[in-house]
């Protein structure tokens, strides 16, 4: 996962060093994947210029904007081309660019519920999270969110006798018209 993080680095130093923008000409509808750069600076003084890969989808209903979709939340946005930077993934391919920018946003993804706990008349998931040694392991209160985990699933099809506890916690939530 780091060589990716230093390839995205060293695709973005290869650009600020050759100092050329596209031409206006450029055909954006071929990249795949773009860096977007803050519209002024970025929200921290930590944080590069530019945000993770975000993959390009289509031409946008004004001149030369184009709607993008963020790795992580899967949500879209709308940006002019003057805030696009081209982005080679060189061999990475999307999975992999999505783990990247989720730990970079410090959002994991759950490889496995290994665990629970009752604390406090609440239910705890022992979560192993996606790409995270076994020590990194944290516990998370069970809500309708996690619910609808697929390593929910799992773990609960490998521990079948746990199903009226959990059954029992998930009425709390349903209460209120979720899951």
């Amino acid at each position: 996962m780091h060589d990716a993080a230093r390839a995205k680095i060293a695709a973005y130093e290869r650009h600020k060093a050759s100092q050329t923008q596209p031409a206006d000409n450029f055909d954006w509808k071929l990249e795949r994947l773009v860096l977007l750069r803050y519209p002024h600076k970025a929200p921290s003084k930590i944080l590069p210029p530019v945000r993770d890969p975000l993959q390009l989808l289509r031409e946008g209903k004004s001149p030369n904007t184009f709607v993008l979709r963020d790795l992580v939340t899967k949500s879209e946005l709308l940006v002019h081309q003057d805030r696009l930077i081209r982005f080679d993934p060189g061999t990475a391919d999307l999975k992999t660019l999505e783990r990247i920018a989720a730990y970079e946003q410090d959002e994991q993804q759950v490889s496995a519920i290994v665990g629970h706990r009752e604390r406090n008349r609440r239910l705890e998931l022992l979560v192993h999270w996606e790409g995270l040694e076994d020590s990194e392991d944290s516990y998370i209160p069970y809500n309708a969110y996690y619910d609808r985990l697929a390593a929910l699933d799992d773990y609960l099809r490998l521990n079948p006798g746990l199903t009226p506890l959990f059954a029992r916690y998930k009425r709390k939530f349903r209460g209120n018209g979720r899951r």
